[in-house]
């Protein structure tokens, strides 16, 4: 398979609301019931969506777990997947293909890992590595290793407790200048290219498309 996956990583801010009406009416409606957090969420990654892709490109949410964006014309699909966490959110998209398998999960730095938590996604060898580092390094050891695993199982739909990465070729891992780490799975295994957005840039500017 030839091509390459594009991440694209951008802050979530507030004043996205206002943008929600430059949404397709069948996103633009959703957000009746959805807390303002999650509605700013949903809101930054479909502008990604929307600013970015060509035209004539549309996101299918009809199953949750396997998103894609299609071309009208020539019904061509592109996987796409989604992810959030506290200011960031990240998009995943794929070249053209009917088999890509693709997940990309974004998380906060956090400290509170306890051996019972990594216990939940590590196998021992893991847990154990993890637990015998220093705090500091025990906070991002574990946070990357989470952000791997999450976006292993968004793209199989795999258990992923015993899952290793040191021969698969498939994961893409990066800490970002913002506490944050960023990881996405490809089956087969294809190029990551990260780039950062200014989501209110691209609304008023037209953002090159992909």
């Amino acid at each position: 398979m030839s091509g390459s996956i594009q991440v694209y990583v951008s802050e979530i801010r507030s004043a996205l609301l206002a943008h929600s009406t430059t949404l397709p009416g069948n996103q633009s409606t959703r957000a009746p019931g959805v807390s303002r957090k999650r509605w700013n969420e949903y809101v930054a990654s479909r502008l990604v969506i929307t600013k970015l892709l060509a035209p004539g490109w549309h996101l299918n949410e009809e199953n949750r777990k396997q998103l894609f964006v299609y071309d009208s014309q020539s019904m061509a699909t592109r996987r796409i997947s989604l992810s959030h966490s506290h200011s960031l959110v990240a998009v995943a998209i794929g070249p053209v293909s009917q088999d890509l398998l693709l997940g990309v999960d974004v998380e906060k730095i956090r400290s509170d890992w306890t051996p019972e938590k990594a216990g939940f996604f590590c196998n021992i060898r893991q847990r154990e590595k993890g637990l015998s580092l220093p705090k500091a390094e025990q906070a991002e050891f574990f946070t990357q290793l989470w952000t791997q695993k999450e976006a292993y199982f968004k793209a199989t739909q795999n258990p992923f407790v015993q899952k290793d990465f040191d021969q698969d070729f498939g994961i893409y891992s990066r800490k970002l200048a913002e506490p944050f780490f960023v990881s996405v799975y490809s089956q087969p295994a294809l190029a990551t290219k990260l780039s950062y957005i200014d989501l209110n840039a691209s609304i008023n500017k037209n953002a090159q498309p992909v």
